[in-house]
């Protein structure tokens, strides 16, 4: 409820859509989150939180190579985010050069 409100009294808060977007996946709202990390990536191409939100996103979903390119876009704004560089450094997934 508190994300709703900040969305009401500033529709652009894209912290607040972030925020609001993992309320809904975790509790099984997906196609609303989805909806709200894609407003909120429409509002700034470069907010690194949205961009990790996206490659945690797909990475649960097993779409490894887009989970790979967008948390390498992430940490080219934010170099220092630890979550997407463990998620860069398992396995799966390889640093994008």
């Amino acid at each position: 409820e508190y994300f709703q409100k900040s969305l009401r009294l500033n529709p652009d808060n894209v912290d607040a859509m972030n925020n609001l977007a993992v309320v809904y996946f975790n509790t099984g709202r997906e196609e609303d989150g989805k909806k709200l990390l894609t407003q909120s990536l429409n509002l700034d191409v470069h907010y690194q939180d949205t961009l990790r939100l996206w490659g945690i996103y797909y990475y649960r979903h097993n779409d490894f190579e887009r989970a790979n390119k967008i948390l390498a876009e992430s940490l080219f704004y934010d170099p220092d985010n630890a979550q997407a560089q463990q998620l860069l450094s398992r396995g799966q997934l390889k640093p994008v050069r």
